[in-house]
């Protein structure tokens, strides 16, 4: 878990469950008091964008991140997404130094360098046998 900060104060987290290894980039939903709709009214308050019922801001220096174990998260850029016609919002950072993103997000570099091989379609329908599925 990863938490974002308004002036040391946590107003959310997010697992971050995606990224890109290759430029440092960590993404996922973002979870906070009062969902998508709240956040969405204070982003603009604090002057993000809405644009086709989406609303958005880059992160200034008034925010930061920092993970279970509060260790700060450095990056170049983030930015807070808000959609509350559908309830869901999402964080996307990018820029986190590379030292910093190996040893944080040690699981998606992991995924990224060793892929899991694709099954052949003979096992996947081996598979759903075993589940009664087929």
């Amino acid at each position: 878990m990863y938490y974002v900060k308004f002036d040391g104060e946590r107003i959310g987290s997010s697992y971050l469950e995606n990224g890109d290894p290759e430029i440092f980039s960590v993404s996922g939903s973002f979870t906070n008091v009062g969902g998508a709709e709240a956040l969405a009214k204070w982003l603009k308050h604090l002057g993000g964008t809405e644009e086709e019922g989406t609303t958005h801001l880059v992160l200034n220096e008034k925010f930061s991140m920092e993970t279970a174990e509060e260790e700060n998260i450095s990056y170049t850029e983030a930015t807070l997404i808000a959609i509350p016609d559908s309830d869901e919002a999402y964080i996307d950072v990018t820029g986190v130094p590379e030292e910093s993103y190996r040893a944080i997000f040690a699981k998606l570099v992991d995924a990224y360098e060793n892929p899991k091989p694709e099954l052949s379609l003979q096992d996947k329908i081996k598979a759903l046998k075993n589940k009664n599925i087929v």
